[in-house]
C-alpha cells in the first residue's frame, strides 16, 4: 500500500528473480501493466535518488501506522 501511495500506479506487482546475481532478489515494483515487470525498464538510479525514494516510502509507511522500527 506504501508503494501505490508514494507513486502513481494502479497496483503492485512482486517478482523473484536470482539469475542475474548469485543470489534471490525480491523486486516489489509499481505497474500499471504486466509489461512494467520486464527488466528491459530497469535503470542505474543514482544514490541520491535511491535515498529519496526509500525516505518516501519509509515516511509513508510510518503515515499509515508502521512502527519506526520496522520500516
Amino acid at each position: 500500500n506504501a508503494l501505490k501511495v508514494a507513486y502513481p500506479a494502479r497496483r503492485v506487482g512482486l517478482m523473484i528473480a536470482g539469475l542475474e546475481v548469485p543470489h534471490t532478489h525480491l523486486h516489489i515494483v509499481p505497474v500499471d501493466s504486466m509489461g512494467d515487470l520486464s527488466f528491459d525498464h530497469a535503470k542505474n538510479a543514482d544514490g541520491d535518488a535511491l535515498k529519496q525514494t526509500a525516505e518516501k516510502i519509509r515516511t509513508t509507511l510510518q503515515a499509515q501506522g508502521h512502527k519506526e522500527a520496522h520500516v
